[in-house]
C-alpha cells in the first residue's frame, strides 16, 4: 500500500509532557511540553482520530488491534516546509588554532596497545582533532537541516547554519468549581506548549508565537510537523482533531514534498559497489531491546547484515502512555533518542538496498515500528 504524506498544524499551542509530575502540589504546578512529541503520542492521536471518523467501538480489542496496525512514520518537525533533523550525536565544535570554530566528526578510534574498554566488542568513538585543536563552549545547533543533514551524512564537516530558537507559549488556567461555575482558591497551573503555524521572528536566536507577541514586526516563519502513513483513510477531511495534553486541537493537510525519499546523492553514494562503511543517524526516538543499541544483524526491510563497531548518543528518554485497551497506564519504555549516531560494517549484502530504507523504521519489535520509532537515516562514514 502505498504512503501519503501529511502536515500538522495546530490552531492553539499543542502540549506534549515531558514526563514530570503535574499536580497540585507545590513546585508541580507547571506542565512543560517538547517542541517535537513521542512517536506514540502523533501515532495515537492520528489512530484515534480514524476511529473517531469510522465511529469505530474502542472497548472492542479485535476494533483496536486492527487501528494500532496502521503505521505511522514521524513525526519530523518542518521548518518553513523543510525537514529539521536532531542534530547527529557525532557532530561537535572545535576551535582551531586561530581561535575559529568549526565543525568537527566523532568516528571509532583505534586503540593503542595497551589501552582497552569496557564496552564489550564495541569500539570508541573520539573527534578528528588537528594540532591546536580545542574544546569550545559553543553549543551545537538543536537541529540540521535537510541540506546539512545530507552533507554530513556524505562525509563533509561544513558549519551548520544558526536557527532560530524556538520558544514555548505559556498560558495559565484555573480550576473551575462546576458546581458553583467560579474559579477554585488557589488552582492556578501553567503549560508551556508550541503553536504549529506561523511563527514572527523576535530575532537571530529566538522565535514566539504571533498571538503572543502581536506587536513584533519580523520575517514569517512557518512550524510544522509531518508524518508519513499507510491508512486507506484520507486524514485530510477528518477536521479538527485532539492532540496531547489539555485536548487541543489540530488539524492534518496532504504535503507533496518529495524529502521522505532518500536524496540522490546519498542514493548514488551508497550505490557504489565498494561501500562497507556504513552509518546509522536516528530521526526519532527508537526502541532497542538492548537499551541504546539494536538488536538486529539483519537491517531490518534488506538483507544486509551489518556489525555494529561503534556508537555515540546522548543520554536515554524513555515513553509510557495510557493504554485504551487495558484502561491502566502503559509500561515505560525506554529510548535511543534521536540523533544518535551508529557506526556499521557491512558482513553481507549491499549498501545499495539501504537508500529504500530512508526514513524507514528500524526498531526491534514490529509495533513499535508501526508506531514510527527509529526513523533512519543512511549515510557513509
Amino acid at each position: 500500500m502505498s504512503e501519503i504524506a501529511y502536515r500538522l498544524k495546530s490552531l492553539d499551542p499543542l502540549v506534549f509532557g515531558d514526563g514530570r509530575p503535574f499536580s497540585p502540589d507545590a513546585g508541580a504546578t507547571s506542565l512543560r511540553g517538547h517542541l517535537v512529541p513521542s512517536p506514540s503520542t502523533l501515532a495515537g492521536g492520528v489512530r484515534t482520530a480514524i476511529g473517531f471518523a469510522h465511529q469505530v467501538d474502542f472497548k472492542n480489542p479485535a476494533t483496536l488491534e486492527a487501528l494500532t496496525r496502521t503505521e505511522v512514520r514521524g513525526p519530523i518537525l518542518t521548518l518553513n516546509d523543510e525537514p529539521m533533523f536532531a542534530t547527529p550525536a557525532d557532530f561537535s565544535f572545535v576551535a582551531n588554532s586561530h581561535g575559529s570554530v568549526q565543525a568537527a566528526r566523532a568516528h571509532p578510534v583505534v586503540l593503542e596497545h595497551g589501552e582497552g574498554s569496557d564496552l564489550e566488542g564495541l569500539g570508541l568513538c573520539g573527534p578528528t582533532l588537528l594540532a591546536g585543536d580545542t574544546p569550545t563552549k559553543e553549543r551545537p545547533p538543536q537541529f540540521f537541516s535537510n541540506t546539512e543533514m545530507t552533507e554530513w551524512l556524505l562525509g563533509e564537516e561544513r558549519k551548520p547554519s544558526r536557527k532560530p530558537k524556538l520558544l514555548p507559549e505559556d498560558r495559565v488556567h484555573v480550576g473551575i468549581e462546576f458546581d458553583r461555575l467560579s474559579s477554585k482558591q488557589g488552582a492556578l497551573f501553567k503549560t508551556s506548549g508550541y503553536r504549529y503555524g506561523r511563527y514572527l521572528s523576535m530575532g537571530e536566536d529566538s522565535l514566539r508565537g504571533e498571538a503572543c507577541c502581536p506587536e513584533i514586526k519580523g520575517y514569517d516563519v512557518e512550524l510544522g510537523l509531518s508524518l508519513a502513513t499507510d491508512s486507506e483513510f484520507d486524514l485530510s477531511t477528518l477536521g479538527a482533531m485532539t492532540l496531547g495534553g489539555e485536548r487541543r486541537l489540530a488539524v492534518l493537510r496532504e504535503e507533496q514534498d518529495d524529502w521522505w525519499r532518500c536524496p540522490a546523492a546519498i542514493r548514488e553514494r551508497l550505490g557504489r559497489a565498494n561501500v562497507k562503511r556504513i552509518r546509522l543517524i536516528l530521526a526519532t526516538p527508537a526502541v532497542f531491546g538492548n537499551g541504546l543499541l539494536p538488536g538486529w544483524v539483519r537491517v531490518p526491510g534488506t538483507d544486509v547484515e551489518v556489525r555494529i563497531l561503534a556508537a555515540t548518543n546522548l543520554r536515554r528518554s524513555f515513553v509510557s502512555g495510557w493504554d485504551l485497551a487495558t484502561r491502566g497506564p502503559k509500561a515505560v519504555r525506554w529510548l535511543a533518542p534521536a540523533g544518535s549516531a551508529y557506526f556499521l560494517e557491512i558482513v553481507k549484502g549491499s549498501a545499495a538496498a539501504l537508500p529504500d530504507q530512508w526514513l524507514r523504521p528500524v526498531s526491534d519489535d514490529p509495533q513499535s515500528c508501526r508506531d514510527g520509532f527509529g526513523l533512519a537515516l543512511w549515510g557513509i562514514w
